[in-house]
């Protein structure tokens, strides 16, 4: 799996069109103390704008509506060495 993620990843981002990007951001209480922080990334008709995200900037429409049902879920974990 680890080797189509890439490719994955290259087909949602063509499917989706540009400025069509929905974003959130959630903290989950780690087990171990502290938070998890996620992004989560989805189609949206909402208008996107730069928004700085860890050290990187990304268009997305914070907290922008849903577009699509039944929508395939795609995770991807880097462990405790990056940033979403």
């Amino acid at each position: 799996m680890r080797r189509f993620a890439p490719l994955l990843l290259a087909l949602l981002l063509l499917a989706t069109p540009a400025g069509a990007v929905g974003f959130q951001r959630l903290e989950l209480p780690d087990p171990d103390g502290g938070t998890l922080e996620l992004g989560i990334w989805y189609p949206s008709n909402a208008p996107a704008s730069p928004q700085p995200l860890g050290p990187y900037v990304h268009n997305v429409a914070p907290g922008g509506a849903l577009r699509g049902e039944a929508l395939p879920l795609v995770l991807f974990s880097h462990g405790s060495g990056g940033s979403m």
